[in-house]
């Protein structure tokens, strides 16, 4: 599998994990205890760590696509 394939697959992922807790820590646990009490902070720590690194990811995937390009077309 190709390098730039790699990041964007790891970037899809993280982001469905991201999206997945911001469900489960503040969607779900609410329903589910309206008076669960949690730090907020740590909740959305968990929420956009894996999105910050799925936006990387697939940035990355992206210039390594854009250089691989670049290196079949080029001289």
């Amino acid at each position: 599998m190709e390098k730039w394939k790699k990041h964007y697959y790891l970037g899809i992922f993280s982001i469905f994990i991201g999206i997945i807790s911001f469900v489960l820590l503040f969607v779900v646990f609410l329903i589910l205890n309206p008076t669960y009490k949690h730090d907020y902070i740590l909740r959305s720590f968990t929420m956009i760590l894996p999105l910050i690194i799925g936006v990387i990811e697939i940035r990355d995937a992206f210039k390594y696509k854009k250089g691989s390009l670049v290196n079949e077309v080029g001289p």
